[in-house]
């Protein structure tokens, strides 16, 4: 699935406030590290945890290097 499908399978209009919290929860489900990542760096906390958490069970060492620490 690309990435860019997720806002309309969502149903989700820009500016939704909820928009991102969902794009975080449907990323994660999809192993979407390069749009959790995106999210991210855009500042969302949910996708950063979401991002490690999927790092660290992909064993991805080079991904979790480059999170900064909190």
């Amino acid at each position: 699935m690309n990435r860019d499908d997720y806002p309309a399978m969502l149903g989700i209009a820009d500016g939704d406030p909820d928009a991102v919290g969902q794009l975080v929860e449907l990323a994660a489900e999809h192993g979407d590290m390069e749009e959790l990542r995106r999210l991210a760096d855009a500042g969302s906390k949910d996708a950063a945890d979401q991002l490690v958490e999927l790092a660290q069970e992909r064993g991805d060492v080079g991904e979790l290097r480059r999170r900064p620490r909190r």
